[in-house]
């Protein structure tokens, strides 16, 4: 997100300047410290985190099947190929919500076994869960 917000404010490619990657750095940083202590925000990551994957493998699949080029991706002409055929959407979907279902089963497995480990070490119980 912060090397898009500071592509998009320089008129740069993505992660084409320092600045770019800084802010990127800075911001995945944030998400993390972010993630770690407030499990909404760990939801947050996962939806965004499934749909840039999402994006990639879809991206990727395009680019091997030939239906667009590398040249392609920096303009609106992707854009206009996925909205030709319907079944890229459906893809980009489905895949998202794997993505998002998959870590948010993995982050509820985490957290569970980190708890008790927790309490079974004599801690004590800091909020229900």
């Amino acid at each position: 997100m912060g090397a898009g917000l500071a592509a998009s404010l320089t008129n740069e490619g993505f992660l084409a300047t320092v600045l770019g990657w800084l802010t990127g750095l800075v911001v995945a940083a944030v998400f993390g410290a972010l993630a770690y202590l407030f499990y909404e925000v760990s939801v947050l990551l996962a939806v965004l985190t499934a749909g840039a994957g999402a994006t990639a493998i879809v991206v990727g699949v395009m680019l091997l099947v030939g239906v667009v080029s590398i040249d392609d991706l920096g303009s609106a002409a992707t854009t206009a190929t996925i909205e030709d055929d319907w079944w890229w959407y459906v893809a980009y979907a489905a895949l998202s919500i794997a993505g998002i279902v998959a870590q948010v089963r993995a982050t509820m497995r985490t957290r569970g076994s980190l708890r008790g480990a927790w309490e079974e070490s004599g801690g004590r119980q800091m909020r229900a869960a």
